[in-house]
């Protein structure tokens, strides 16, 4: 289970007009386990249609934005 403070944390770092870098979301400060929990945190996000995603192409940078 990804607890809320995360969930909190990555929803105001989104705003709905702009997309951001999605590497900008990673606690890499946590190290391994960190960015596992803010990978499945986004991951739920776009579950629950909280937020949108784009890529341009395979190996392109992800961006995300607030729907």
């Amino acid at each position: 289970i990804i607890d809320d403070l995360r969930f909190k944390n990555e929803m105001n770092a989104l705003k709905k007009e702009e997309y951001i870098d999605f590497k900008l979301l990673l606690e890499t400060h946590e190290g391994k386990s960190g960015l596992i929990v803010s990978f499945l945190a986004v991951l739920e996000l776009i579950k629950l249609s909280l937020i949108d995603c784009a890529q341009a192409n395979q190996h392109s940078a992800i961006y995300i934005k607030l729907k």
